[in-house]
């Protein structure tokens, strides 16, 4: 690996004080390093069927790309995702100061993106949810501890449209989140435990209110494996909108996910494994995690997270509540969305907006 700048960067790297900086730093050197000297990956015939076989759900829920993103509430501009920004502005609710996000940081270049795209997808449901405005609207942050969506949507939307809440079962890092929460004088809601189960969860505030259990949006930003397929089960029996952004596709393989029996009209859910919720054999799921995970061939790894996300909509949309309704008085749109690669190659959302349903036209 040759650094862009020779002798200097690197001495500038070795003098680095802040742990956090040399952490952003690691980070980028380590993608660097993937990118240029990881092995191209190869794919077999057994591979190239089970990608084949899953093509019909990739045209059932295609990509759209998303090349920028609407301002926010009191933001003067868009956020042009295509281009290198040397900056962009975005303003709390309170009318505040305007932070300048510069390009100094990978968190402020990489994550800060991140952040105002999923921000804005999720303004954008809330406000399109049937019942907004009659009461704040639930959010349920899955594996979020760390606060910063959280943090991002309780400062960005006003407390009679959402309260936040976020599930996560390590204990320093929901602390560090309701820290930030405090210093930023937001209200967000900290619960520490087991975000398969839901039960056994204690709030760090001690507050007793488990209205969370019945969110009207889930959320997570780079939900680890199969803790993503906990988030969209969650959805299903709850009759929530989601907003859910994937990564590392091989973690957690144990995790449980508690969801409605499919094309079953019952409210009643049960715990089942990642092959059986997605209704795919075991063998295969695992060999499409691997080939989510590739390195060096860009295209066959999207093409294999395409096909994994699909495959996981595909199963919303056969346990969702509204989708079991033999009357439903929503519906439910049921979409992938992808950011730009250059923030994050983890970039393809998984959005289920809730919406009133149209009147039958009259006969």
């Amino acid at each position: 690996l040759s650094l862009r700048r020779g002798i200097i960067e690197a001495q500038e790297l070795a003098s680095l004080k802040s742990d956090r900086q040399r952490y952003w730093c690691a980070v980028e050197i380590s993608s660097m390093l993937q990118d240029e000297q990881s092995q191209r990956g190869s794919i077999n015939s057994e591979d190239r069927r089970l990608l084949q076989e899953l093509g019909r759900l990739r045209t059932k829920f295609p990509l759209t790309k998303i090349a920028s993103v609407p301002p926010l509430k009191n933001s003067g501009d868009n956020l042009d995702l295509q281009v290198d920004v040397p900056f962009y502005t975005w303003q709390n609710r309170r009318g505040s100061s305007t932070r300048k996000l510069m390009q100094s940081s990978r968190f402020q270049t990489k994550k800060e993106p991140q952040l105002h795209y999923m921000v804005s997808e999720i303004t954008r449901i809330t406000r399109s949810h049937p019942d907004y405005l009659k009461r704040p609207l639930q959010i349920l942050d899955i594996g979020g501890g760390k606060g910063h969506l959280a943090n991002a949507l309780a400062s960005y939307l006003n407390s009679d449209e959402v309260f936040v809440s976020v599930v996560d079962i390590d204990e320093n890092t929901i602390e560090n989140g309701r820290r930030r929460s405090i210093a930023s004088g937001l209200e967000v809601s900290y619960w520490i435990g087991d975000a398969s189960t839901l039960n056994d969860v204690r709030n760090v505030d001690d507050v007793e209110d488990l209205s969370f259990k019945n969110a009207d949006i889930v959320v997570a930003l780079h939900a680890c494996g199969v803790l993503t397929d906990v988030a969209l089960g969650h959805a299903t029996c709850m009759n929530a909108s989601f907003v859910i952004c994937p990564c590392c596709f091989c973690s957690y393989p144990y995790l449980f996910v508690s969801a409605l029996k499919q094309n079953e009209k019952s409210d009643k859910s049960e715990r089942m494994q990642a092959p059986e919720w997605l209704d795919i054999h075991s063998s295969d799921l695992n060999q499409l995690r691997k080939l989510c995970e590739i390195q060096g061939d860009r295209s066959l790894a999207l093409e294999a997270i395409h096909s994994l996300c699909a495959l996981r909509l595909n199963a919303v949309s056969k346990r969702h509540i509204s989708s079991l309704s033999s009357t439903p008085l929503v519906n439910l749109n049921l979409s992938l969305k992808m950011f730009p690669e250059k923030f994050s190659s983890r970039n393809i959302c998984m959005v289920g907006e809730l919406s009133h349903a149209r009147d039958p036209d009259p006969i």
